[in-house]
Parts: C-alpha cells; sequence; structure tokens
C-alpha cells in the first residue's frame, strides 16, 4: 500500500502543473509593451512635448500600467503619471479597457491598438461630448 505522503506529493505536483499552465489570454496579441503613436481629438491631432514617451503595457493577466508623460510647462521636464486598469477581450479584434470610473472601447489591427473614449466637456457654456483615439504601436 502507497503511503499518504505519495498521493499528497502526486496530487500536489497535478495542481502545480494545472495552475502554471493556465494565465488567462497568455496567447492574446494585445499582450505587450505598445507607444503611443498619436492621440485625436474629434479627428483632430493633438501633440504635446513629452507624449513621444508614453506607453502601455499589457500583461496577461489582464492588467495594464498606463504611463503617461506631461509637460507642466514649456521649458520644464516631462512629469510622469502612471495609472492602472484593466484589460478584457469582448471578440475578435474588440477590447474593453476598464479603468476606476469608466470603460473604453478599444480595437486591436494588424499593426496599432486603438483605445476610443467619448468625454462630456463644457465648452462655451455648452455640453459637447468629445471622442479621442489614442492609436498605439507595439514595440518589438
Amino acid at each position: 500500500m502507497k503511503s499518504p505522503q505519495f498521493f499528497i506529493a502526486v496530487l500536489l505536483l497535478l495542481v502545480g502543473c494545472a495552475s502554471s499552465d493556465f494565465t488567462p489570454e497568455s496567447n492574446n496579441p494585445v499582450v505587450g509593451v505598445w507607444k503611443l503613436h498619436k492621440i485625436t481629438n474629434d479627428g483632430v491631432e493633438y501633440f504635446e512635448q513629452c507624449m513621444e514617451r508614453n506607453n502601455i503595457t499589457i500583461s496577461n493577466e489582464g492588467d495594464i500600467v498606463i504611463e503617461t508623460f506631461r509637460t507642466v510647462n514649456p521649458n520644464s521636464n516631462c512629469m510622469l503619471i502612471i495609472n492602472l486598469a484593466k484589460w478584457k477581450h469582448i471578440e475578435d479584434n474588440t477590447y474593453q479597457i476598464i479603468y476606476e470610473n469608466s470603460v473604453n472601447e478599444a480595437e486591436l489591427t494588424d499593426d496599432s491598438f486603438v483605445i476610443r473614449s467619448a468625454v462630456e466637456q463644457n465648452k462655451s457654456g455648452q455640453q459637447v461630448v468629445v471622442t479621442s483615439e489614442m492609436l498605439y504601436r507595439k514595440e518589438s
């Protein structure tokens, strides 16, 4: 008769192998580091001095780290702002980016990842919706 330690060792081995083989979305092409290529607001390209350093890192566990560099004033260095979000694969090339207070849609193409958002703003005393697109390209 086999000892209980033998059965526990086999069980631990099976559980260990099963859990290490499973990583959510591990083969999803969205996983990786993406560098900001351009931002448009209502179709008009937006540029800020430090933008070329912006990037997102998307993990296969569903996490996103967003590194945004902002110019404080024209003669200053870039200031880093880090935000965290989650991502969810909806279907085909469609994704959701889930922030603490909002959810944005995203689309993966052959060479880019585009995050779209619509934000209501007050312009000249009127409430308008500004649609933004952030286009990222994967770093090699």
